[in-house]
């Protein structure tokens, strides 16, 4: 290994530091108990706090009792993480969350019921209250992620939707762009696209170029690529294309996961989650999916992504992974296993990822969330 590695992880209900150092050590540094399983994170400005979604829902369908808002804060150089001020009560499950460009407010996605809140972040990073909307922000079935534009003039929610039953024909998922003032949403513009083989996305990344989107379908295991003009969304997508290096087998669930795209605009990035079917022991099973993180070129003129490598994440259903500002470091964390798994990858000039490590991290549990930490001591989204 080349250099170290700092990044933070959600595993279960610990907030968790690690390290590694340039010989490949692993050691936990620091951690922080929250008031539930951490769901998703991201960092101010600074990268000296990180606000983190917490609940015990067990998913889908199990709303859970216990939902938070907390804040930590970070010292990458101490080697700490701190509960600061006293987390707040949400009303629902929070699945995802995203600060403005100012880190003057935190918005929170809830998936059951689906809607989007805002809450301001007080001089102090404490949460003030939560912003009054004009209406209520409900944008399609089952919320997965909301995120604020570079620019902060506008916010995009990300809605999965429901695949087809035996009983039901699909509810298609949808993207829903809002205008964006002071923690106001305003001007719902909604994409949703009918399908013969249906539409389920579940996190998009924008190009730094402004013109670009790149949204992660998950129950058809899809990039696809939006024009952006500044204002909305295309209403169809550009460019489709599958994540997977070929066929899969249909036993156990086979989704497309998180996205990111490089922060020199020239790759983009989409974790391939294979989980064993409900009932099984996925401690002894082999996998017989695509557990891998797909790599993507980025066409400079038209924006086009075409498939350039898949890569094995080294665990079982990788829910989230982390490129580091510098663009030469991807993490991966896994649900599944016991004890679960982290992967660190070098990133190549090219665009290709290379393992560096794999690690059993203590405690136990699943990691549905991480995010890496700068030198300096600023975290990135996960």
């Amino acid at each position: 290994m080349n250099a170290g590695t700092t990044f933070v992880a959600g595993v279960g209900s610990t907030l968790c530091l690690y390290r590694t150092d340039p010989a490949g050590a692993f050691s936990r540094v620091g951690s922080v108990a929250l008031p539930a399983k951490v769901q998703y994170a991201w960092p101010n400005g600074s990268g000296n706090r990180l606000y983190v979604a917490t609940s015990d829902s067990a998913g889908r369908g199990s709303p859970g009792v216990t939902h938070h808002l907390s804040v930590c804060h970070v010292n990458v150089q101490a080697g700490t993480l701190t509960l600061e001020h006293n987390p707040i009560a949400l009303p629902d499950r929070p699945i995802h969350l995203s600060l403005d460009p100012g880190s003057a407010h935190v918005l929170v996605a809830f998936n059951e019921p689906s809607r989007v809140r805002v809450y301001r972040i007080g001089e102090d990073g404490s949460i003030t209250r939560e912003v009054d909307q004009v209406d209520r922000i409900r944008p399609g079935l089952y919320t997965h992620q909301v995120r604020v534009t570079p620019d902060g003039r506008h916010v995009a929610a990300v809605s999965l939707g429901q695949g087809a039953s035996v009983t039901a024909p699909e509810s298609p998922g949808a993207l829903t762009t809002y205008a964006y003032t002071d923690g106001r949403l305003e001007h719902p513009f909604s994409v949703s696209l009918q399908r013969s083989n249906g539409f389920g996305p579940r996190h998009l990344d924008f190009h730094p170029a402004g013109l670009w989107v790149y949204v992660s379908v998950e129950r058809q295991n899809e990039i696809m690529m939006f024009e952006w003009d500044g204002n909305s969304l295309n209403p169809e997508p550009l460019y489709v294309e599958s994540t997977l290096s070929g066929p899969v087998s249909s036993s156990g669930s086979q989704k497309s996961g998180a996205i990111h795209v490089h922060p020199n605009g020239r790759f983009v990035y989409v974790a391939n989650r294979w989980s064993p079917a409900a009932g099984s022991d996925s401690k002894s099973r082999t996998p017989v999916g695509q557990n891998t993180v797909a790599v993507f070129t980025i066409d400079p003129v038209s924006g086009r992504p075409s498939l350039l490598q898949t890569v094995d994440t080294g665990g079982i259903h990788c829910r989230a992974f982390e490129i580091s500002s510098d663009g030469t470091t991807l993490t991966a964390g896994h649900v599944e296993g016991a004890p679960p798994t982290i992967g660190i990858f070098s990133i190549g000039d090219d665009g290709r990822l290379t393992r560096r490590a794999t690690y059993e991290v203590e405690p136990t549990g699943s990691i549905f969330w991480l995010g890496l930490v700068d030198v300096v001591g600023s975290a990135a989204e996960a």
